[in-house]
């Protein structure tokens, strides 16, 4: 418990942690097609590398050399850099629990005893696994839950797995890819893939839209759990790595839990740059052995898939099962993101409201603060929907690849074993022996042409439900896109708000700027006024040569000063008016304005304006006009 919530605080508490982004996943070391597995093509070759490689003794095989007793390619640095070598050398003193499930050849699904291994008893897995397993199980479904180092190389060694199996697992790389195929007799297929999830988390709620610091300091990491304060959960991601090997006796389905999220928060990946990642720390968020050995068992007690158990006894349909557990947890994590999206939309449209109205409760953010949180919140919500595009095409992809690489053990065998006929095999007939062996050709075409039609109706089987796995994805796909476009429309409407408050804003300040331009022009109307008056002064205040015998007085200061206010005046109001003039003149109908003449004699021709009247005026800029195009014309 005390685990749990160290995590939940951990992903709600950002605020003092560095945003550190995930390393991108290795995908040309998802599979060995790559012929230089977990190489960096800087890396330098050791010429012990290039040694010829030692033909393979099965019986001599010890698990404690693997992978290098399987795989000599793998050298240490590469089984270093990849991660398991980590792996390996873990000695965990918890007990390694193992969960089995039979799926017998009546198709029925049988529970298995659960396996506890510890350091003492690890010699008694490898000799159970030795052990030849019953007839009629059809396939074991294995669920390893806490894998030790020892323990990884006893199932590795038994079942020759690729180590490509273990790092893909181990470094949340998604992977698909069949090897080892032997046509007729099984192969080995993989399959490892993210997928989302949605949590129940009482600390979830600590992320309340009224928390300002909580916002601006997110995650925009989208391998960073996403915390959906309006529904109570964490969206995180999950991860499944399963290898299945198929054989025409009994195959085998493991499923490799590392409980190692890749939900890879920076608070876990600050301290170990600026070098390579180490494996993170075991989380409580990943789905574990023990529920997903029962889930798989619950399938078993369903009537629909029952019968398809009882009519195909191929075990890849025991995979395609498994893989409905992904599609389920996208299902209920995107309900709940739809959900969140509601509340934001909500809050959008209050937002809105409220610029609009202006009305801003005391209990709500003030302008800006309110809608750059929720802007923000908006962003982190679509960069995550854009990494989930991601992961339901590698689901898709791993959906169709179980669909496109059918079962080789499926084909008929190229010599069939014929069922032995009572009847003549005690038969005394010396011509017996060519009718035994006309009816033993038979009896093969027969049986090659039952596991034919058996080969066929499985194919149909899977083929069809695959198609049904991938309609629901189609239907997820859908329903992110909707998601996303749902967020960039409340984006939208938050824009445009921020927009509406921006115009306004400039129109208050137009409003102020308009104010204040009529105060500075009243300012210079004065100053027109009394500026002719004080030039006057300032000249009579000249101590340069007197005008005249005596002291000049008021009144020859005022028949100065008064004729060239006036003059200034005229002057202004003449060059300054021009359009003003025309307007008035033509009645307020505009114009292309006065003449340099009609400028000076402006006095008269205001004087003029206000004894004919607004109407005489348009009247008689009408005719003006009038008389006006048709010397255009006549020109």
């Amino acid at each position: 418990m005390a685990r749990s919530s160290a995590l939940e605080m951990r992903i709600v508490d950002t605020s003092n942690t560095r945003s550190v982004s995930k390393f991108a996943p290795s995908y040309r070391n998802a599979s060995p097609n790559g012929p230089w597995p977990w190489m960096d093509m800087d890396a330098e070759v050791d010429d012990s590398d290039l040694s010829p490689v030692s033909p393979l003794r099965r019986r001599t095989l010890q698990y404690r050399d693997y992978p290098q007793n399987l795989f000599r390619n793998w050298t240490a640095k590469q089984v270093k850099q990849s991660g398991i070598h980590d792996a390996l050398s873990e000695r965990n003193e918890d007990t390694c629990t193992i969960y089995n499930v039979d799926v017998l050849d009546t198709g029925k699904f049988r529970r298995g005893p659960v396996e506890y291994i510890q350091h003492e008893n690890q010699g008694e897995l490898w000799e159970a696994m030795m052990a030849e397993r019953d007839s009629t199980i059809r396939i074991r479904a294995i669920f390893i839950d806490n894998m030790s180092g020892p323990v990884l190389k006893i199932f590795g060694t038994n079942y020759n797995i690729e180590p490509f199996y273990w790092s893909s697992a181990l470094n949340h790389i998604p992977a698909k890819y069949q090897e080892d195929l032997h046509p007729g007799e099984g192969d080995h297929i993989t399959i490892t893939l993210t997928f989302l999830k949605s949590i129940e988390s009482k600390n979830a709620a600590l992320a309340d839209p009224q928390s300002p610091p909580f916002q601006l300091n997110r995650n925009l990491d989208p391998h960073a759990p996403l915390s959906l304060y309006s529904t109570g959960r964490i969206l995180m991601l999950d991860e499944m790595a399963l290898h299945m090997i198929r054989s025409r006796g009994s195959s085998t389905m493991l499923s490799y839990h590392t409980h190692r999220s890749p939900n890879l928060s920076s608070s876990l990946t600050s301290s170990t740059l600026p070098g390579r990642t180490s494996l993170p720390q075991p989380t409580p968020s990943t789905t574990t052995a023990e529920e997903l050995h029962k889930l798989v068992r619950l399938a078993g007690q369903s009537v629909y898939w029952r019968k398809i158990f009882n009519c195909s006894r191929d075990p890849t349909l025991v995979l395609l099962t498994t893989l409905w557990h992904p599609l389920y947890s996208w299902d209920q994590a995107l309900a709940s993101l739809y959900a969140h999206v509601q509340t934001l939309e909500t809050s959008a449209i209050r937002i809105i409201t409220s610029a609009q109205t202006r009305e801003i409760h005391e209990d709500e953010w003030a302008g800006r603060e309110r809608e750059g949180n929720l802007t923000g919140e908006l962003h982190i919500i679509r960069g995550h929907l854009l990494f989930y595009l991601g992961l339901l095409k590698d689901f898709r992809r791993s959906v169709e690849f179980v669909k496109d690489v059918p079962n080789p053990a499926m084909d008929p065998e190229e010599e069939p074993t014929p069922t032995p006929n009572l009847d003549t095999a005690f038969s005394p007939d010396p011509s017996g022996d060519a009718n035994s062996k006309g009816t033993e050709d038979e009896q093969k075409a027969r049986v090659r042409e039952a596991q034919e039609k058996e080969r066929d109706a499985s194919r149909v089987l899977l083929v069809r439900e695959c198609d049904a796995l991938l309609a629901e994805i189609d239907r997820l796909e859908m329903t992110r896109d909707m998601l996303d476009s749902r967020v960039k429309n409340v984006m939208d409407l938050v824009f445009a708000t921020v927009n509406i408050a921006d115009s306004r804003h400039a129109q208050v300040l137009s409003e102020m700027a308009a104010r204040d331009s009529s105060a500075m022009k009243q300012i210079a109307y004065l100053t027109m006024i009394f500026l002719p008056a004080s030039f006057v002064a300032t000249v009579f205040g000249m101590n340069l040569k007197e005008l005249n015998g005596g002291t000049p007085g008021i009144d020859r200061y005022l028949e100065v000063a008064i004729p060239m206010t006036a003059v200034t005046v005229w002057i202004i109001i003449a060059l300054q008016s021009k359009w003003h003039l025309n307007n008035t003149a033509n009645g307020g109908q505009g114009g292309t304005g006065a003449s340099l003449w009609g400028q000076l004699w402006w006095p008269l021709t205001s004087v003029t304006n206000l004894v004919t009247g607004p109407e005489q005026r348009k009247k008689a800029g009408r005719v003006r006009s009038e008389w006006q195009r048709r010397g255009a014309g006549l020109t």
